[in-house]
């Protein structure tokens, strides 16, 4: 069934869908399921599972779909399968499981059939406090659901307390701790910290754009008596997952703590040479001599804007970057049409409209070349310690500089919380997607306006 699926995705990648077809193969329901779940074809969901009906629905969603989902998930692993693939196999599972659910809930109350089926491996996932960033964590949600975990997902701006209390209740296998921006390291530190106050040794993993291996080797590892594991993306962590279940576990871990002693050492060793003072630095380069004034001060709001027109702005090879996907391969192509197709739609083009908004403004600012001044906040600035550069020396002592916030989606959280529990996977990462690159494009409209 591997075999013949790769092979018509192949075919469909080398012609683009036309051309002669490769010779079908006859399949039983069963495998008809299993070949649906790989390809993420919906048509003959619902006549295969009629044809099956006889079956103990909970077999159907533990054999044949669940099958289906596990090589789906070893395949993205391997790099066999593109990530949108991927979504597009979990949404036909969602579908054949709500197909089913009727059957499921017949069979539980009548046989009382919940004792004895598979107990799956809990993974309990938050954005920390302070982080409103969830499409990394969104995508590692559904890998490990491939890789036949049960996810519980707690959203984004999750207190420490909050984690390790779910962590508790649902009895987790492992939690998984996702953030982007720099001061959700320290927040991802608290939240180990409070795991080591209890006494859990709960495997904790870290990810997203903030954080890296020397980082989780030096600051965050020594603070838990547990295995702290940081991974680079989705099929990373479910992979590492596995192992953590498994009997590789200790041969793993012994690997890793050798590795983050290893870097630990290599990071103190660092940073024993001699520092740099301060003024010599300051030598190495020179301040802006020359300010600048604004015809106008003040803030300025920017909306109304015609999504078509944003649209010819986006940049799709960023926006299939972002799923992991050649811009120029049949996938990308497809992926792009999609997304088109998406704000082509009624509703998401007046949501999109309503929720873009620029707010921009020009002010006065000072600069003593350590900190910039704009109104009554400072903004402090890192030295580089080789080139002696810093963001400060780019502002005179008296200048004008512009700061903006833009938004492309103001007022879309409850339709995307709708997706959400619609369980459409691919529907919300897309919409997800194109709002940042919208938000990237009405950048560029403040950087014009200004």
């Amino acid at each position: 069934l591997i075999d013949l699926a790769l092979s018509q995705q192949a075919f469909k990648e080398e012609t683009g869908g036309g051309g002669k077809k490769p010779e079908k193969k006859i399949l039983d329901p069963k495998e008809h399921l299993v070949q649906s779940i790989l390809l993420g074809e919906n048509s003959t969901l619902a006549s295969d599972l009629d044809l099956l009906v006889a079956e103990d629905p909970i077999s159907l969603v533990e054999g044949p779909l669940m099958d289906g989902m596990k090589v789906v998930g070893k395949l993205f692993g391997e790099g066999k399968l593109f990530l949108p693939q991927v979504v597009r196999s979990a949404r036909t599972m969602k579908m054949a499981v709500d197909i089913l659910q009727p059957r499921i809930t017949e069979y539980l109350t009548h046989k009382n059939a919940d004792v004895g089926h598979q107990k799956k491996k809990i993974a309990v996932m938050a954005t920390v406090k302070g982080d409103v960033h969830d499409i990394g964590k969104n995508i590692v949600n559904l890998i490990l659901t491939c890789n036949d975990f049960e996810v519980i997902d707690l959203g984004v701006m999750v207190p420490a307390e909050k984690i390790l209390e779910a962590s508790l209740t649902h009895n987790a296998d492992l939690v998984g701790l996702s953030g982007l921006i720099t001061p959700s390291l320290k927040e991802m530190a608290h939240v180990i910290a409070l795991f080591e106050e209890r006494g859990s040794t709960i495997p904790i993993f870290v990810g997203g754009a903030t954080t890296s291996e020397l980082h989780t080797a030096v600051k965050l590892a020594p603070l838990y008596q547990g295995p702290v594991i940081q991974t680079k993306d989705a099929s990373a962590m479910a992979l590492v997952a596995q192992k953590v279940m498994s009997s590789e576990k200790e041969s793993f871990l012994a690997g890793l703590r050798q590795t983050y002693a290893t870097l630990s050492d290599e990071e103190l060793t660092s940073h024993t040479k001699k520092e740099v003072p301060y003024e010599s630095l300051l030598l190495k380069t020179n301040q802006k001599k020359k300010g600048t004034t604004a015809k106008h001060y003040g803030v300025f709001i920017l909306d109304g804007f015609s999504l078509e027109a944003l649209q010819e702005k986006i940049n799709w090879k960023m926006y299939c970057a972002a799923w992991k996907v050649p811009f120029d391969s049949v996938e990308g192509k497809k992926l792009v049409q999609e997304a088109k197709s998406l704000l082509a739609e009624e509703t998401l083009r007046t949501l999109f409209e309503q929720g873009c908004k620029v707010v921009c403004g020009l002010f006065h600012a000072k600069s003593d070349r350590l900190s910039v001044q704009v109104g009554s906040s400072s903004f402090y600035f890192l030295r580089n310690e080789e080139s002696g550069l810093c963001l400060a020396d780019y502002i005179a002592k008296d200048d004008t500089i512009g700061l903006f916030v833009a938004s492309s989606s103001l007022g879309m959280h409850e339709y995307l919380a709708h997706v959400k529990k619609q369980g459409d996977t691919y529907r919300l990462l897309a919409l997800q997607l194109l709002g940042d690159r919208l938000a990237e494009v009405l950048s560029e409209e403040a950087e014009l306006a200004l």
